[in-house]
């Protein structure tokens, strides 16, 4: 069984999108989710997603689940890297 989703994982999303160069159009048109889904999930407007889409959107941008699984440490903020780039801090 996979662990739930954090709470800050619309925002990481949308930092993932960013940093690969992504639009929503474009992201929506590789991944296979709809575009309003993906603006609905970075705006929070679903609070509780399908892992599964999560998962196609991060793959689509060569991540995985485990890109959104950090537990944040207000005294040592995670930073997520691939190929030695940042693409977030909390």
């Amino acid at each position: 069984m996979k662990p739930p989703i954090p709470d800050h994982w619309s925002r990481i999303l949308l930092e993932i999108r960013k940093e690969a160069k992504f639009t929503r159009v474009g992201l929506s048109n590789r991944s296979g989710i709809g575009e309003s889904t993906i603006e609905n999930y970075e705006k929070r407007k679903i609070i509780e997603p399908s892992i599964y889409k999560v998962e196609t959107l991060l793959a689509a941008m060569g991540y995985d689940l485990d890109a959104l699984l950090v537990v944040p440490d207000e005294e040592n903020p995670t930073v997520i890297r691939k190929n030695k780039k940042t693409i977030f801090e909390l």
